[in-house]
């Protein structure tokens, strides 16, 4: 199973192994010298391959933004006055469904 797989599948297993191979410090460190802070409250460990660590939407959109950069992190940029669009986030259908 490739990397991108396990991404598109939301595996847990693969990403506590690539942890373990890479290692809980290191990760913490590359992550940090990427910009993105993760919020600890303990010394790292592989939960934090599961989502254990805190982290802040735009560092997660960031490190996204690294799958399609091959592997270049792009930090997001606020545009100060500007007004988000105001639509419904489910089509009037999903009310049906219920």
């Amino acid at each position: 199973m490739t990397l991108t797989q396990a991404l598109q599948q939301s595996l847990n297993v693969p990403a506590v192994q690539v942890l373990e191979a890479l290692g809980a410090d290191k990760l913490v460190s590359r992550l940090d010298n990427a910009g993105v802070r993760l919020a600890l409250s303990d010394k790292p460990n592989p939960a934090i391959a599961l989502g254990a660590a805190g982290i802040r939407l735009e560092q997660l959109v960031a490190l996204y933004s690294a799958l399609t950069r091959e592997g270049q992190v792009a930090m997001p940029i606020w545009l100060a006055g500007q007004q988000a669009v105001s639509r419904p986030l489910l089509s009037p259908r999903s009310e049906e469904r219920r």
